[in-house]
């Protein structure tokens, strides 16, 4: 498929089905709505008691009424860490269906109409520069991480998800075993959520004595808050729990609330929090290990705690895909600081999510 008209004549001549009925479904289907393009139905296994969307019916896999599921295309209109495409085009094609594309087949032809979604953009060539992606890929200390560097670049350049590198298992996230992270006592958890990191520190470090936790959002802070005096307090020497953001400097933000693991600063936000520079807050206290998986503010907040970062040198886990431009600048950050830092990348997630930043300082005895 060349092209988007091309796409669009496609599909107007051919039945059409949407594979998922969440929000990503809800916004596929307005576009498709925009062109003239009918939705026959809605596919979705987590559906069991949701009838239609939009007037639209919602079938699971195997109880739709089609007799000959070969006339139909069908989008899959979803892309999260946990969700499998190529389960799901297995599933898809052992119950008939045979003309299958990926959200990132429909993106690459109306990026324009959804917008930047994650490390997903219309125009990827824009930030991935040939002698940037080169420099970049070198700083990498193993084979595995500049493996997985080559082939996001390359799935990004060319929205293709079966280029994408198969994900390493959920669990090691933060603490992965073929990377040689330093000795901590002291850890610091940018985008704490509800403590679901903290939860798993005991289990991979018996050195860390000391936790201070951020997190900005109101609901999300409060899970925190309860797990931190119950469940935490006995685990850690001390734990401190901290209703802020982390950012570039400290200040109000505007913010994005209520959505779980996705709440995050943006300019269209409806909320307020306050934003807190780590330098500003952190003194006096070394840390060993930050972890940042803060939905986009990572850059921000590294500049924020550069005084901190440049004195103590801890290692550092910092997420890369909540924006597209963040895969090299993050990286070529931390190299211009000259901190005799080792990269290796590693990636969690489908769809190119949970992909993890290790900068791991060396010649620590």
């Amino acid at each position: 498929m060349k092209n988007k008209e091309e796409f669009i004549q496609l599909v107007k001549e051919n039945k059409l089905v949407l594979y998922g009925a969440g929000n990503l479904s809800k916004i596929v289907k307005r576009i498709l709505t925009n062109h003239g393009i009918n939705i026959s139905y809605f596919l979705d296994n987590n559906a069991n008691n949701i009838v239609s969307v939009d007037n639209v019916p919602v079938f699971t896999l195997g109880n739709e009424s089609s007799a000959n599921k070969s006339d139909y295309i069908v989008i899959v209109s979803a892309y999260n860490l946990f969700f499998d495409l190529n389960q799901i085009r297995k599933s898809l094609t052992e119950h008939g269906y045979s003309v299958i594309y990926s959200f990132l087949d429909f993106y690459k032809f109306f990026a324009d109409e959804i917008g930047d979604s994650y490390w997903l953009t219309g125009h990827p060539e824009k930030y991935l520069l040939p002698d940037e992606v080169v420099n970049v890929g070198k700083l990498f200390e193993d084979e595995k991480s500049r493996f997985i560097f080559e082939t996001t670049v390359a799935a990004r350049l060319q929205f293709n998800y079966d280029l994408l590198p198969t994900p390493s298992p959920i669990a090691e996230v933060y603490f992965p075993p073929d990377v040689p992270l330093n000795k901590a006592s002291v850890f610091i958890d940018c985008g704490a959520f509800d403590g679901d990191t903290i939860a798993l520190l005991p289990g991979f470090s018996s050195t860390i004595q000391h936790v201070i936790a951020l997190e900005p959002d109101v609901e999300n802070y409060k899970k925190l808050a309860l797990r931190s005096k119950t469940e935490f307090s006995s685990k850690f020497s001390t734990i401190t729990a901290i209703p802020c953001g982390c950012w570039s400097e400290s200040k109000p933000l505007h913010f994005n609330s209520g959505l779980g693991v996705s709440s995050n600063v943006t300019e269209s936000g409806t909320t307020f929090i306050q934003g807190v520079a780590l330098d500003d807050i952190i003194v006096n206290i070394k840390p060993d290990y930050i972890k940042m998986d803060i939905e986009g503010a990572e850059y921000e907040a590294l500049l924020g705690g550069k005084q901190l970062i440049l004195k103590y040198q801890p290692d550092l886990a910092i997420c890369l895909y909540h924006k597209s431009v963040d895969l090299l600048r993050i990286v070529k950050l931390l190299d211009e600081w000259n901190l005799n830092y080792s990269f290796y990348l590693r990636q969690y997630g489908f769809f190119g999510f949970d992909l993890v930043l290790y900068a791991v300082r060396k010649n620590i005895e």
